[in-house]
């Protein structure tokens, strides 16, 4: 059993450390790690709502998707860097994902996160079931600040 399967049998009593009964097998990956750092992420509109912090599978967008890519579609696709994240926003402008760039401190109350490099500075989030993720985040116009 990887450290994460560990940690979620461990921790399925505890809600507010329990992942959603909803994914795949051996997810989140066994290569992620406890959150500890600030992430950036695209949003649509301040203020940050529930609806804008939902990851693909809670939209109802898994359905086909298989091996790590259907773990993926569980987690929120997070950045490293502002600049990182600005990349995205542009690259990804004509999928309309959000043209505000928002930023969280992330410790290990709120999840795993893994690098899923598809973009630079990529990283799948995967938020206990019990985090408020729309708390987490303000809009911000630079790296920190």
């Amino acid at each position: 059993m990887s450290e994460i399967d560990t940690r979620r049998a461990n921790t399925l009593d505890d809600k507010k450390k329990s992942f959603a009964a909803e994914l795949p097998e051996d997810c989140p990956f066994p290569r992620a790690k406890e959150c500890d750092g600030e992430v950036f992420m695209l949003v649509k509109q301040e203020p940050i709502t529930s609806d804008q912090v939902r990851s693909q599978a809670e939209r109802g967008r898994a359905r086909n998707a298989m091996g790590e890519a259907a773990c993926m579609r569980h987690g929120l696709s997070v950045f490293r860097t502002f600049s990182e994240c600005d990349h995205a926003r542009r690259v990804l402008s004509a999928r309309n994902i959000g043209d505000l760039i928002a930023v969280a401190t992330l410790n290990a109350d709120h999840g795993v996160i893994a690098p899923t490099p598809s973009l630079p500075g990529h990283l799948t989030w995967w938020p206990f079931v019990e985090t408020q993720r729309e708390t987490l985040f303000r809009v911000t116009n630079t790296d920190g600040a």
